[in-house]
């Protein structure tokens, strides 16, 4: 009896180690599969060179949609929300001032891409914190 007992004891605790193990490297995977939840630093330059300012922004990823917000000295805080899809970020920021589409690739840890507010166009660049 004695014998048994210390082996169900065993099986419990080899089950409980396994699943922690399991759902630890679940949270691992998952947070290397996202690199694009966390507070980023974007600076934006438009077309015409005679703009440029910059925004922080804080993004979380949640399958392929994303959400968040900005701050900026220029526009004041905002929200973001768009998508997250084969390392294309495409989401729309916006503000009391209006709305800005931002398509950006991401490529060796920095997003790089293009903004269109309408009457103007330009490109970012952001690296995260």
């Amino acid at each position: 009896m004695k014998s048994r007992t210390c082996l169900i004891i065993f099986a419990i605790a080899v089950m409980s180690v396994t699943s922690s193990a399991f759902s630890s490297f679940h949270t691992l995977a998952a947070m290397h599969d996202d690199p694009i939840s966390g507070q980023w630093d974007a600076t934006f330059s438009a077309d015409t060179g005679d703009v440029t300012f910059t925004r922080s922004m804080k993004l979380k990823v949640d399958g392929e949609t994303v959400s968040g917000s900005f701050d900026s000295e220029r526009t004041g805080k905002g929200t973001v929300k768009g998508t997250w899809a084969a390392n294309k970020l495409t989401v729309t920021l916006e503000s009391e001032q209006g709305k800005m589409e931002v398509i950006a690739l991401l490529k060796n840890g920095k997003l790089k891409g293009t903004w269109d507010v309408g009457h103007m166009q330009g490109k970012m660049e952001a690296d995260k914190k």
